[in-house]
């Protein structure tokens, strides 16, 4: 059974919380509201969550002293201002710093919620790589910290992959002995916007195809603290897509 989406709703005023818990869980979700920057880094620390909504203006702690604070202590789920105020200048530092983006209010629910059903899918993570228990390893990390994963480990299980283009893909270059470059321009043609991270041993081997592909590489071993990093990075900038797409961007 699938996990329903975990928002964590943050906001000083009690209305607002308990009307956008009662929503979300309505439409199948799993949130939880705090009244506090202080109380949502408590339940952060003890729950998993898929995304932050904060209110910019509280009391002893604001929407982006919060997230600065979410991301000192280590989390990476993604954050989305909300705000009724013109605050352009808070908005702008905290996209510059890695928020999401900002939704006002009164808010279009239908659009929130919308975006809200994807954070998790913008999220998720194909592996095509022909170690089985290097797949393995990698799905217990990135699952740990909140991320959906899908491996494969054969061509045969790669024809089985009916939508790639809705993942970020790590692609192992030497996939299967036919070549992870000739995957990636399949990949390719089927989509031109699908972040792909390259994962090889063999760098120096390979390294003036490498030069003709404009993509993120990481070296194996995988430093799992940078492919969280750049996970994150990219689950981000898709989610700031659909965020800032009117129509929420289609499937």
């Amino acid at each position: 059974m699938e996990v329903p989406i975990r928002e964590l709703v943050v906001d000083d005023d009690p209305k607002m919380v308990k009307t956008l818990v009662d929503i979300f869980r309505a439409k199948g979700h799993a949130p939880q509201g705090a009244h506090s920057g202080e109380e949502a880094l408590e339940l952060l620390g003890r729950m998993p969550f898929d995304c932050v909504v904060t209110d910019i203006r509280m009391g002893t702690m604001d929407g982006l002293t919060l997230f600065r604070a979410i991301r000192q202590a280590g989390h990476t789920q993604p954050v989305i201002f909300m705000t009724a105020y013109a605050d352009e200048e808070i908005v702008r530092q905290g996209l510059i710093e890695g928020v999401v983006g900002a939704i006002m209010k009164p808010f279009d629910m239908e659009r929130v919620l919308s975006f809200l059903n994807r954070v998790r899918e913008a999220g998720s993570v194909l592996i095509i790589d022909d170690d089985p228990e290097f797949c393995l390893r990698l799905e217990d990390i990135l699952e740990a910290r909140g991320f959906s994963v899908e491996h494969v480990s054969s061509a045969a299980a790669l024809g089985r992959v009916r939508h790639p283009e809705r993942h970020i893909i790590l692609l192992d270059v030497k996939f299967d002995r036919t070549g992870g470059l000739e995957i990636l321009r399949e990949i390719r043609r089927r989509s031109e916007t699908v972040p792909v991270v390259l994962v090889t041993g063999y760098r120096e081997e390979m390294k003036e195809e490498l030069k003709k592909e404009l993509h993120a590489c990481l070296d194996k071993p995988v430093d799992a603290d940078r492919l969280l990093a750049m996970l994150a990075e990219l689950h981000h900038a898709r989610l700031r897509r659909l965020l800032e797409s009117p129509a929420g961007e289609s499937r």
